[in-house]
């Protein structure tokens, strides 16, 4: 699936600050996470769940600079190939950049499952390079089998 021209505001941007002081990606958080994608060869795991969902090229949309990149990776999202549940987790991973809580708020508003967030949660500690021990820690499920 190709992107490049809007069709629309995308149905999520409304959860986004896209405000000049506000903006989740501002330009050291984009150098940060292209050089995290070069340490990861050249790949993010959102880069991979994107091109799963048939997104051509996801590398070209993350991370957006400004307002009209995140609808275009909003787009990408919702005309991806995917279910409505991936396509919110994909767009929970997004609200996490945030980094204030309103990823929470968006679990509770679309009654996204603890376990899919988890798993979100866990592929953004293991592309943003924080935390990244903790990210072992949220994507176990409590139903998961333990290490004896």
């Amino acid at each position: 699936m190709e992107h490049g021209t809007l069709t629309g505001d995308p149905v999520y941007l409304k959860y986004f600050d896209v405000s000049d002081a506000g903006f989740a990606w501002p330009a050291s958080l984009r150098e940060e996470i292209l050089e995290r994608r070069i340490a990861l060869d050249d790949t993010l795991i959102f880069d991979i769940l994107l091109e799963a969902g048939g997104v051509a090229r996801p590398w070209t949309l993350f991370p957006p600079r400004a307002q009209e990149d995140l609808e275009l990776v909003l787009q990408a999202i919702e005309t991806s190939d995917f279910d409505d549940l991936k396509k919110e987790c994909l767009v929970y991973y997004l609200l996490k950049w945030h980094k204030d809580g309103r990823e929470g708020r968006f679990q509770v508003d679309r009654a996204i499952p603890s376990q899919y967030v988890n798993l979100a949660d866990a592929y953004w500690h293991l592309d943003s390079g924080v935390d990244i021990a903790v990210s072992h820690l949220v994507a176990r499920s409590p139903s998961s089998p333990t290490d004896a």
